[in-house]
């Protein structure tokens, strides 16, 4: 088996790697690798299967992947031009993470059992809610587009509504109680992260969405 580090490199020192739509048609190398960071992917369509503590999830249109730092997994699809693999992903620290969502008790204690649980599952199926998180990641990719300057409240904004689409149902499978001893360097990180602007504005912009989309 190869095991890859891979290092997410956070130019400028910016919150999040984004990459929306990735589109895959001919070949795709599945490989074991980790990264420093949290890795969040959401397939658009495809098959093949994902690979993370010895349990294999498929990946169809509407599965959400979230990988722990330094979470060994592997990612493989079996693409053609009649079945292409296409997904968006976006790379965080999880310390970051929590301080914007800072304000947000519920959704922060559900980002923190991600990435922080012993037993987490990886795999969260959102296919009867695909159209909400594809609206989500659209908008997201389109004000970054628009405004080039990273936004803070805009991954905030991307973060809560992507939890948010997590059924209740779904959170119970998180709820193992158990967290896992953090690497010397994730400890580091945490000790690092400065405190983020206040929520307020956030809230407000929260307040006026569509009840379906929180």
């Amino acid at each position: 088996m190869k095991q890859l580090f891979e290092p997410v490199v956070f130019e400028e020192h910016k919150t999040l790697v984004w990459d929306y739509k990735i589109y895959t048609d001919d070949y795709y190398k599945g490989y074991y690798h980790w990264h420093q960071c949290c890795e969040i992917m959401f397939v658009h369509g495809g098959q093949g299967n994902v690979v993370v503590n010895q349990q294999m999830y498929d990946i169809r249109r509407g599965m959400l992947f979230f990988f722990q730092p330094y979470q060994l997994h592997r990612i493989y699809s079996e693409v053609s031009p009649a079945c292409p693999f296409e997904r968006s992903i976006f790379y965080i620290d999880p310390h970051v993470a929590e301080n914007l969502l800072a304000g947000f008790s519920k959704r922060k204690a559900l980002f923190t059992t991600l990435w922080r649980g012993e037993n987490t599952h990886c795999a969260i199926d959102l296919e009867d809610r695909v159209e909400i998180v594809e609206w989500t990641l659209e908008q997201y990719d389109h004000n970054k587009k628009s405004n080039p300057s990273e936004n803070t409240e805009d991954i905030s904004m991307l973060i809560l509504q992507l939890l948010s689409s997590i059924k209740t149902g779904d959170q119970q499978i998180f709820q193992s109680g158990e967290w896992r001893t953090l690497r010397n360097s994730e400890k580091i990180m945490s000790l690092r992260v400065t405190k983020m602007p206040c929520v307020g504005g956030l809230k407000r912009r929260i307040s006026s969405l569509p009840a379906i989309i929180l």
